[in-house]
């Protein structure tokens, strides 16, 4: 059994290998269409943080919306009450300028605009940072690793390596051979270790788009981990631009529009 299964695995990396590799931009744009559609669209998710033998829950909502010919994500948390009402907004940068983050916390009653050193803050205590959490880094050197398995699919490796290494010196995803859908994403230290693994799963088709409604964050140094999963999603909603803007995030909570509030 087990020398037919490593028949099959490696049968499936060479059927892949065979068809040629697409280009690396090509995966890119895929990734990105899957991870960023451009439609308006409200979800809600549970993220859940273990560690040292607890667990901590948060309820937290989104929302994302282009705005002025950028993508915007508005996340705020819903519970517990302790944490009620946190707010982030994250602008997607262009022409080689860096994103946009800007966050609010009520216990201070002030906004901040993060920078690209705040951005791989620890969200909410988390193994995700807010960086994990945005967009794309489109300003990364990508290249084309090759042929891989995910699982016993077959798939692409692609590296990037960011701008800026000095937090992580490269990511690798592995992209599903057929969908080009992110799979995986592995993240390196500045040393070169691996240090977090973050998986796509569960992946379900909403209003014609695929998401990924469960992702894990594997921290390899610390053994903890974080889970996210997604349990309400929809696409073109109606969203005010008001909504998206910094000034605004003080009171985004109060917002109907999230789902299950």
């Amino acid at each position: 059994m087990r020398i037919r299964l490593l028949a099959a695995v490696l049968l499936a990396v060479a059927a892949a290998a065979a068809a040629g590799p697409p280009d690396v931009q090509t995966i890119v744009d895929r990734m990105r269409a899957a991870m960023e559609p451009p439609r308006a669209s409200t979800r809600r998710f549970t993220l859940t943080v273990s560690g040292e033998g607890a667990e901590t829950r948060f309820t937290v909502a989104q929302a994302r919306k282009i705005v002025e010919g950028r993508l915007r994500m508005l996340t705020v948390v819903l519970g517990p009450p302790e944490q009620r009402g946190v707010a982030s907004l994250i602008t997607q940068g262009g022409g080689g300028q860096p994103d946009v983050r800007a966050l609010w916390v009520p216990a201070v009653r002030r906004t901040r605009l993060l920078t690209p050193v705040g951005g791989f803050e620890a969200y909410l205590n988390s193994d995700f940072t807010y960086a994990d959490l945005g967009f794309v880094d489109t300003q990364a050197r990508y290249s084309l690793l090759g042929a891989s398995t995910h699982d016993g699919r077959p798939g692409w490796q692609v590296q990037a390596v960011p701008r800026e290494d000095w937090y992580y010196s490269k990511i690798v995803w592995t992209v599903d051979a057929g969908t080009l859908l992110p799979l995986e994403r592995s993240y390196y230290d500045p040393a070169g270790v691996l240090w977090k693994v973050e998986r796509f799963e569960d992946v379900t088709v909403i209003d014609g788009q695929p998401v990924a409604t469960h992702v894990t964050m594997e921290d390899r140094h610390t053994k903890q981990s974080s889970e996210l999963v997604v349990e309400a999603l929809e696409f073109a909603v109606d969203l005010p631009d008001a909504l998206f803007q910094p000034r605004n995030l003080r009171s985004a909570i109060d917002s109907p529009l999230w789902p299950g509030k």
